[in-house]
């Protein structure tokens, strides 16, 4: 396997579903297209989740739609160097359909989302997950109820 430092050009992805059922898949993709990595697939099929990476190049799946379609709080850290995955602590709640961004020190931030399956269940929740300390906080909410929306960090922080 290669080391990390050699993995930072790849791009983690998760194949979450196939359009019928969640996945447990995850490859490694070049920007480049010239390459894929296939990875050791997550400890739990999830689709619809949050993603983001930290500042040392390990990914993090974070909740979801398990294979029968029921959200997760489950969430999951990978380590390029062991390709393996390993459980982090779990969402306060079960979540599904919401973003995730590193704050490119020591958090990653989510987003509103859903908390089950009936339409009209957004929510304006926001998530603080500290990778030192493998825990999670809950901020001051969004103004509004979000889902499927996108978060990035900007240029400035």
């Amino acid at each position: 396997r290669p080391p990390r430092s050699t993995l930072f050009p790849y791009t983690t992805l998760f194949r979450s579903s196939d359009g019928t059922s969640s996945m447990s898949t995850a490859i490694g993709y070049s920007p480049s297209g010239d390459a894929t990595l296939t990875l050791a697939s997550m400890s739990v099929a999830r689709s619809d989740l949050g993603y983001a990476p930290d500042r040392s190049g390990l990914a993090y799946a974070i909740g979801g739609l398990d294979a029968n379609a029921q959200p997760l709080s489950s969430a999951e850290r990978y380590d390029p160097d062991a390709d393996a995955w390993a459980t982090i602590a779990p969402l306060p709640t079960a979540l599904y359909h919401f973003p995730a961004v590193f704050d490119r020190t020591n958090y990653i931030y989510t987003f509103g989302g859903w908390t089950n399956t009936a339409p009209g269940t957004e929510t304006a929740t926001v998530l603080r997950y500290s990778v030192n300390a493998d825990t999670w906080t809950a901020m001051a909410p969004m103004p509004i109820a979000v889902a499927g929306s996108a978060a990035a960090l900007g240029a400035d922080g």
